[in-house]
């Protein structure tokens, strides 16, 4: 006890030892409540936590590297009236070019929705991605199909 109370500094400033509690705990002839240590490590651990998930994998990406990326998908897409000139494609091409957005989309959907990173997540999500392809083929209208699936997510949310 009395090498804590000893300044260690030449104008008699003491170093800190520990938070508030463990000060107001020592005055009053306690102990600091240990209660409040664990809650104090458990949110650092959390956030430490929070802050690891934000920290991009691999390494980052330049800007040079993402302009040349733009340029180049800017390009390509020039590209093709200027290949194809003033001819017209045959129709069941130019059919199959119209059905890869539409896969594309709902790939990239469907990946967002059970994409855990490393693992596979099926959640209340994967309902109301039903939910909404049922609607969508029903043809409702786009309001109604995002309205339903979030109430059916909410809603499984709600009961698990």
């Amino acid at each position: 006890m009395a090498a804590a109370a000893r300044p260690c500094h030449a104008d008699g400033r003491g170093r800190r030892r520990g938070g508030r509690g463990r000060a107001r705990a020592r005055r009053a002839g306690g102990a600091a409540d240990p209660r409040r240590g664990a809650r104090r490590a458990a949110g650092a651990a959390g956030a430490a936590r929070g802050r690891a998930d934000r920290r991009p994998r691999g390494r980052p990406v330049s800007w040079t590297a993402l302009l040349l990326l733009a340029a180049a998908a800017w390009a390509m897409k020039a590209a093709g009236p200027l290949v194809l000139g003033g001819r017209t494609l045959r129709p069941d091409v130019e059919a199959a070019l119209g059905l890869v957005p539409v896969a594309l989309l709902g790939a990239l959907i469907l990946v967002q929705t059970v994409d855990g990173g490393e693992r596979l997540v099926l959640d209340a999500r994967v309902p109301a991605l039903g939910v909404a392809a049922l609607l969508v083929w029903r043809r409702a209208p786009f309001l109604v199909v995002v309205l339903v699936a979030a109430a059916t997510a909410a809603t499984l949310r709600a009961i698990a």
